[in-house]
């Protein structure tokens, strides 16, 4: 039996893929998971997990509040996450979101996911922006 996912059918018995594995992970990170659950959830991911039941976690972890973090970026600015420099700025809506380079050099792409990621103390100052020619 197969089940419809992004225009393309998959089977839900097998092995789920790195990319589910990996937001999986970031979900288990960053949503307020009761230790028993979080301890089911991981010992599944390390004894091999399928899909179908990953996407189900998926699903169940999405519902949950999100930890607030306390070392969050929080300010606009160019940060430097794992060798990478990322733009942070406001959107008109009000909240921040991070920008990657393009082939040219400017920021015009959306960085999906990583400003989660990034912590306050990855923003890169006044004189590491100037060195790094931005």
């Amino acid at each position: 039996m197969s089940y419809r996912r992004n225009r393309s059918y998959g089977d839900p018995n097998s092995p789920a893929t790195e990319g589910t594995k990996g937001f999986l992970a970031d979900l288990l990170r960053d949503r307020d998971v009761e230790d028993d659950i979080r301890a089911m959830i991981t010992k599944q991911m390390n004894n091999g997990l399928k899909q179908g039941v990953a996407s189900s976690f998926i699903d169940l972890l999405k519902q949950l509040p999100e930890v607030e973090r306390e070392d969050a970026a929080t300010t606009e600015g160019y940060y430097l996450h794992n060798g990478e420099i990322y733009k942070v700025q406001r959107a008109r809506a009000g909240h921040l979101y991070a920008l990657e380079r393009d082939d040219m050099g400017r920021f015009k792409e959306l960085a999906k996911g990583i400003f989660r990621k990034l912590t306050a103390t990855e923003l890169m100052s006044a004189a590491q922006v100037k060195s790094a020619g931005l």
